[in-house]
């Protein structure tokens, strides 16, 4: 079976966002979640 590229890319950065948000949940205070994630406080 062959995958595109542009889907591997897409699958992997799902997955990526996914694992920053339940790092975020996890982890409440304000300055990990900045540090995890600046677009957030934007």
């Amino acid at each position: 079976m062959f995958i595109k590229m542009e889907d591997l890319l897409s699958w992997k950065w799902t997955e990526l966002v996914r694992h920053k948000r339940s790092i975020r949940i996890r982890n409440s205070p304000p300055i990990s979640k900045l540090i995890l994630d600046p677009s957030a406080t934007a």
